[in-house]
């Protein structure tokens, strides 16, 4: 029985790890495209630049967030499955 307890709680951290590396990856993208997305709003109010090449990066920037986005549940597996080897 003890065994079996030992082995839940080893999946369950685990499994809160692999959790927190999905939020934590989330929250740092977050904070880098909200910064770069910031940058280029403040370019265009102080230069009075090509609002459409300013678009056209911020839409760059939208790009790059989401693709970086669709890695973070691979990562977070990949992380689950390396703490369940551990065990």
């Amino acid at each position: 029985m003890r065994d079996v307890l030992v082995e839940a709680a080893r999946t369950q951290l685990a499994a809160v790890t692999a959790a927190t590396t999905f939020w934590a990856g989330w929250a740092e993208r977050a904070n880098i495209y909200a910064k770069a997305v910031s940058d280029e709003l403040a370019k265009l109010d102080a230069e009075d630049g090509d609002k459409g090449e300013s678009l056209s990066r911020i839409s760059d920037l939208t790009r790059q967030y989401l693709r970086d986005l669709t890695h973070l549940p691979t990562t977070s597996v990949q992380h689950f499955n390396s703490q369940l080897e551990k065990i």
